[in-house]
């Protein structure tokens, strides 16, 4: 999950103050003591922890239970951080079982900590179209029906769904980048088919190499397109490029 021997606290890391006070006055640790706000601020900072503390929701919130999930995981990632054979394997290190198992508790206490975003409920009654004689039906989420894609509220909670699926799989990033640049390297982006002979032109499709992107903006998705041209680089050389009349 992360380098249990990391010093999140060293010099080497050029762990910023300014940004330690920055997280320190974060809502969503703002009822955590200074030790828990000091070890929060230090997870964000890394991008191998910050998983740990990706879309943790205000302080308070659901009567301060969240709080009380998000001082449990600073505890146990301060016990593993203080265990003896956490630099790696060797002597007086853990085996594989217990680790697997402090992580699966890590994981399931930080997904516990999330909130998924709830849409309101707004009855409202529709009219059966085909059937004006039937009775009713109650809809409470018929608002979150938005044909022109532009309803504040709408886009707001979709904003805040997305959001909670980024915080979700925050652990997975760094696999996810790892399998798109293999998947994307077993590939040849750049291509061009054969060129066929319809309506008096040649046609052909061609895919365009778009990089790579981390999986926070995911690259855009390779079309291939057909192109008209009566152009002889894109036609067989021993077969005539006239138009049919």
């Amino acid at each position: 999950m992360f380098p249990l021997s990391l010093n999140l606290f060293s010099r080497e890391k050029k762990l910023s103050l300014r940004g330690l006070d920055r997280a320190r006055a974060s809502p969503s640790t703002r009822a955590l003591s200074k030790p828990d706000a000091d070890l929060a601020a230090a997870l964000a900072a890394h991008e191998a922890t910050s998983h740990l503390v990706a879309g943790w929701p205000a302080s308070g919130e659901d009567g301060g239970g969240r709080d009380d999930l998000k001082a449990r995981l600073l505890s146990a990632v301060r016990s593993r951080l203080a265990a003896p054979g956490t630099a790696g394997a060797g002597e007086g290190g853990r085996g594989g079982t217990e680790e697997g198992d402090e992580e699966q508790q890590l994981e399931s206490l930080r997904q516990s900590i999330l909130v998924a975003p709830a849409p309101q409920k707004r009855p409202r009654q529709l009219e059966n179209a085909s059937d004006p004689a039937a009775p009713p039906r109650a809809d409470d989420y018929y608002w979150l029906r938005d044909d022109t894609r532009k309803a504040k509220d709408v886009l707001s909670h979709l904003a805040a769904e997305n959001a909670y699926v980024a915080a979700s799989l925050a652990d997975t990033n760094g696999v996810k980048d790892k399998i798109t640049k293999e998947l994307r390297a077993a590939i040849q982006e750049a291509d061009e088919g054969a060129p066929v002979r319809k309506a008096g032109y040649w046609w052909w499709w061609r895919t365009k190499e778009v990089g790579f992107s981390p999986s926070s903006t995911p690259p855009p998705p390779l079309v291939p397109f057909l192109s008209p041209s009566p152009s002889p680089a894109h036609a067989p050389s021993s077969l005539s490029l006239s138009k049919k009349t």
